[in-house]
């Protein structure tokens, strides 16, 4: 289901956001007047717009955090691939200049770059690391090592540092990708949220309290999917994408 909703285009989650939270507020209302409808009294009227006001200020600033948190996620994945990409092309750039013959360094530098975002970018979005890009950072790194035998102290050092580089990305990559908005975060929004619906029972059973319910509903429901949407770096329409590894690809193809 999870991955049916981040499939989904954006304006999809949050119509179905908005949508749900609509209904799922009105309904309390609408069952609590069958059961027991609150006194229809501008008292009870004041209660219950302070009720909602407590539990929506604290759900919206609960929300605005975690929309913060999932932001700085995001931007930090970005770098990551953008820096990911660079240091191979630095990699490559680099043995240009020190070998004599850098077509298989340039090889498997391209090898890598294509299955990393062809392959492992969709498997993290299942959480899990592609096997082909395994072998391809593995064949990256013994061709620089021999590369490396071959050449002075300075420059073997050199080359073995940014195939390391190469390496400590990917694998900060991969733990990115099993990042997003920590699990107490939304727990605390549905509880939150399901408060802020009981809080619909307290108003009188009138229309326009109920307008005032559903539109509220819309709002949360709103601010919810944008989490959703922002919640995990690597899947979603609002990602890290493997544009930056494609591009380094088509740029060392023409070295």
């Amino acid at each position: 289901m999870l991955d049916l909703l981040y499939a989904a285009p954006s304006w999809a989650i949050f119509l179905s956001f908005s949508g749900l939270a609509v209904a799922s507020a009105l309904a309390v209302p609408l069952l609590a007047r069958l059961v027991r409808p609150a006194p229809d009294t501008k008292e009870q009227l004041d209660v219950a717009l302070r009720a909602t006001g407590i539990v929506s200020g604290v759900l919206t600033l609960v929300l605005a955090f975690s929309a913060a948190e999932a932001r700085v996620q995001l931007q930090e994945a970005r770098a990551t691939v953008n820096r990911e990409a660079q240091a191979l092309e630095s990699l490559l750039r680099a043995g240009s200049f020190a070998l004599a013959e850098p077509a298989p360094l340039r090889e498997v530098a391209i090898r890598y770059a294509r299955t990393a975002a062809t392959e492992e970018f969709p498997a993290m979005r299942r959480g899990e690391a592609s096997a082909a890009t395994a072998e391809a950072m593995a064949a990256l790194e013994t061709v620089t090592r021999q590369a490396a035998a071959r050449l002075g102290p300075g420059q073997a050092a050199d080359l073995l540092r940014q195939v390391d580089d190469v390496s400590d990305l990917r694998d900060t990559r991969l733990r990115q990708s099993e990042g997003g908005v920590p699990a107490e975060f939304w727990m605390l929004v549905l509880l939150l949220t399901a408060a802020l619906f009981a809080c619909g029972a307290l108003f009188p059973p009138r229309r326009h309290n109920l307008a005032l319910v559903g539109v509220q509903a819309a709002v949360m429901g709103a601010l919810l999917a944008f989490v959703f949407i922002m919640d995990q770096p690597y899947r979603g329409s609002v990602s890290a994408g493997a544009a930056p590894l494609l591009h380094a690809a088509e740029v060392m193809a023409r070295r």
